[in-house]
C-alpha cells in the first residue's frame, strides 16, 4: 500500500524483473544490490527535482583550476544518504568522456565571459564527502579520455591516475593546423605510457602523423580489443608513387603484442597501416574478428585483398566508398586467375561503392563501376555468409559476381529477394533458412 512518502510511485515487481533481464550481466548484478534500497528509490523519486539540479547540472571553470572544497549538504538531504551501490550506477550512467575544449566566449549583460565544459565526475567529487569517495572509488569514471593538443598535462595525469589500472579507452585527436612534426615524439612517448593499459584506441590525425606511429609504436598493448585510425586528410597525390610505397619494408612488431585484438577501423586506409596489419604476428591477424575500411579512397584492389587475405577469420566484413584506385592501377579484371579470399567465418558483408566518391568515380570510369567494385568477389570463399548490406540497386551486381551456389539460391527466388533489397536493402542468405529483411 503506498504511503505518504511513496504516492504515486508504485512498482511493478514481474515488470521490474522483465527490465532487469534485458541489461547485461555487469549491469544486473549492480541493479541487484540496488533493489535492495528500494525505499531509497522511492525517495529519490519524490527528490527528483533537487536531483537533478544537483547531479546534471554542469558547471563551467577552468580545467587547470583545482578541484574546488567538498560542500557540505545537511544531513536532511535524501541524496547526500544514498547506498555506495546505487550512487556508483548513476555515476556511471551521467559520467563523461575527459575533452579540453578552448574557452568559449559568450554575451551576459554587458560583458563577455568565457566557459570551458567541466566533466561530470569533477562536479561529483566536490558535492560532498561521500560522493567523492564513490567517484574515486568507481574507477570506470576516469577511462574515456580525449587527448587533443592544449589539454593540460595535470588534468591528464589526474585522470589516469584515478583510473589507475583500470582499461582505458583512449581518443588520440590531433588536427593537422595544430601540431607539428616537433609534436610527433611527444604524442609517441603518451601513447606508449598508456599501451598496458588501453581498450579501445581511435587515432584520428593526419596522415603523415599516421605514418610516424605506424613505424614506431611497438610498445605491447595487451588489453586493447579496438583499434580505430581515422585520416584526417591528406595532400599525397593519389599517383603511381603511392602505389610504390607498398614494396618498403615495415618494422615487425614483437610476438603477442596484441593479444586481445579482435576490431580493426581503418578510415582511408593508407600504406603505412597497410604494412603495419600486414607485418603483425600470425597470431594477432588470425584473432582479428571485424574490419571495417571507411572512405577506401587510397588503395587499390591488390592491396586490399592481400589485406582480407592476412585476417582470415573474420566475422564480419566493411568496405565503402571505394575509390578510382581500384581502376586506375592494376584492375584484377586484366590480370592473371587470383588465389581465392578465404573467409570461412565470414557472416556479416557490406558494400557500399556509392559512398564519397562514387559521384566522382564513376564519370571516369570506362566500364560500369561495378566491374571493378564487385568483381572481386568471385574470389571469396565464405561458405558461413548470412547477411549482406548493400545500398540500392547495386545488389544486381553483387549477384553477378557472387558465388554460385549463393547465385542459385537467390535466383530461385528472385522477386522476393528484390523486394526485399528494394525494401530494407538488406538479406539473409541461409540454404534453408527463409529470406528476411535486417530486424
Amino acid at each position: 500500500m503506498a504511503t505518504p512518502e511513496n504516492r504515486g510511485l508504485v512498482i511493478d515487481q514481474p515488470a521490474a524483473s522483465l527490465a532487469i533481464s534485458r541489461f547485461s550481466s555487469k549491469i544486473l548484478q549492480r541493479l541487484q544490490k540496488a533493489t535492495t534500497s528500494a525505499l531509497h528509490a522511492v525517495r529519490l523519486h519524490n527528490q527528483r527535482n533537487l536531483f537533478r539540479r544537483m547531479v546534471r547540472r554542469r558547471t563551467f571553470t577552468s580545467s587547470t583550476c583545482p578541484i574546488p572544497p567538498i560542500a557540505r549538504l545537511p544531513d536532511d538531504v535524501l541524496i547526500a544518504r544514498l547506498p555506495d551501490d546505487v550512487l556508483a550506477l548513476i555515476f556511471e550512467e551521467a559520467a563523461d568522456i575527459l575533452q579540453y575544449r578552448q574557452e568559449h566566449k559568450y554575451i551576459k549583460g554587458h560583458g563577455y565571459h568565457s566557459q570551458v565544459f567541466r566533466p561530470f565526475q569533477l562536479t561529483a567529487t566536490a558535492v560532498c564527502r561521500q560522493w567523492r569517495i564513490v567517484a574515486l572509488d568507481t574507477v570506470i569514471l576516469w577511462t574515456c579520455i580525449e587527448i587533443v593538443p592544449g589539454i593540460p598535462q595535470e588534468t591528464l595525469d589526474l585522470w589516469l591516475l584515478r583510473a589507475r589500472i583500470a582499461p582505458l579507452d583512449i581518443t588520440l585527436n590531433l588536427p593537422p593546423d595544430k601540431i607539428t612534426r616537433v609534436d610527433y615524439a611527444e604524442y609517441l612517448q603518451l601513447l606508449n605510457h598508456v599501451s598496458h593499459h588501453l581498450r579501445r584506441l581511435t587515432l584520428s590525425a593526419e596522415a603523415s602523423f599516421l605514418a610516424f606511429v605506424a613505424a614506431r609504436w611497438l610498445r605491447a598493448a595487451p588489453m586493447l580489443e579496438q583499434l580505430t585510425v581515422i585520416t584526417y586528410k591528406s595532400y599525397a597525390p593519389r599517383t603511381g608513387r603511392l602505389y610504390v610505397e607498398y614494396l618498403r619494408p615495415s618494422k615487425v612488431r614483437p610476438v603477442r603484442a596484441l593479444p586481445a585484438l579482435r576490431h580493426i577501423i581503418l578510415s582511408t586506409l593508407y600504406p603505412a597501416w597497410w604494412h603495419t596489419v600486414i607485418s603483425w604476428d600470425a597470431a594477432v591477424r588470425n584473432s582479428i574478428r571485424s574490419l571495417r575500411l571507411e572512405h577506401h579512397t587510397h588503395t587499390d584492389i591488390h592491396a586490399t585483398l592481400a589485406l582480407l587475405r592476412s585476417l582470415p577469420n573474420l566475422t564480419s566484413l566493411h568496405i565503402s566508398g571505394q575509390d578510382t584506385f581500384w581502376q586506375r592501377y592494376h584492375p584484377l579484371a586484366h590480370t592473371p586467375a587470383q588465389e581465392p579470399i578465404s573467409l570461412h567465418s565470414l557472416k556479416y558483408l557490406e558494400i557500399r561503392p556509392d559512398g564519397c566518391w562514387r559521384g566522382n568515380s564513376h564519370r571516369y570510369l570506362r566500364e560500369p563501376y561495378d566491374t571493378f567494385f564487385f568483381q572481386w568477389l568471385e574470389l571469396l570463399d565464405s561458405p558461413a555468409l548470412e547477411r549482406v548490406t548493400i545500398p540500392g540497386d547495386a545488389w544486381k551486381c553483387w549477384l553477378r559476381y557472387t558465388p554460385v551456389p549463393v547465385a542459385e539460391t537467390v535466383s530461385s527466388r528472385k522477386q522476393e529477394f528484390e523486394a526485399i533489397f528494394l525494401d530494407s536493402r538488406t538479406i539473409l542468405l541461409t540454404e534453408t533458412s527463409r529470406a528476411l529483411p535486417n530486424p
